[in-house]
């Protein structure tokens, strides 16, 4: 599998990052991550699809969280050309849920802007990405938008099929019968007392009057 971001620097200060003739400030120990979104289904990215900075967030336990201004003004996407899920509360604040995949834009090694010239990877997204109402006169939320891990979690393959030696019910049936079986065998030799001896013989219990029955073994 070929490496994807590979020798990604970041920052014990503050630095800034460019796009599109603007400059956003990123905090120290920020890992920044370049992404782009596109709707479910695409086997190939889109050229025409702008990526956008996002910060590698592994305390975010959702896959991205976007605010709907840089979903808009960044990716180039209005909300309501993605399909809509059901929404979703994230720190009690109810968000848009939709239905979308991001591409990973693999990085120049030891540089964190610059990007190598292999294609993008794509992140199934399950189920979706969270959208932040971008509320006039408010400040945005999230400042950049978050990755977090789960939008690593690749889907799951399905298990090769193995063909079955028996059904369950087959299965269940036999042991009923097995310990039924295995219980009358037991009732039948606590008939009478016995004593287990270390060769592993029954022997009954006898009186001083008769005599020990070696002919009988229970198992």
């Amino acid at each position: 599998m070929p490496t994807i971001i590979r020798d990604l620097p970041y920052f014990d200060q503050p630095t800034r990052v460019q796009l599109r003739g603007r400059s956003f400030s990123v905090k120290r120990d920020q890992i920044i991550l370049w992404i782009s979104i596109s709707e479910k289904g695409l086997p190939q990215p889109d050229p025409r699809v702008p990526c956008f900075p996002a910060i590698l967030d592994i305390g975010c336990n959702y896959n991205l969280l976007i605010n709907e201004r840089h979903l808009t003004a960044w990716a180039g996407i209005q909300p309501g050309y993605l399909r809509q899920l059901v929404r979703i509360r994230v720190a009690g604040e109810p968000v848009s849920h939709l239905a979308a995949n991001a591409w990973l834009h693999p990085n120049v090694p030891g540089k964190r802007d610059d990007f190598a010239s292999q294609p993008p990877f794509l992140l199934e997204l399950l189920p979706g990405i969270g959208v932040y109402p971008g509320k006039e006169g408010q400040p945005l939320y999230p400042r950049l938008p978050l990755v977090g891990l789960r939008a690593f979690r690749q889907r799951p393959q399905p298990a090769p099929r193995r063909r079955k030696c028996c059904s369950t019910r087959t299965f269940a049936a036999g042991m009923i019968r097995w310990i039924g079986q295995t219980g009358r065998r037991l009732a039948r030799c606590k008939r009478k007392p016995s004593i287990r001896t270390t060769n592993g013989w029954d022997l009954p219990c006898h009186s001083a009057d008769t005599e020990p029955d070696f002919s009988r073994k229970c198992f």
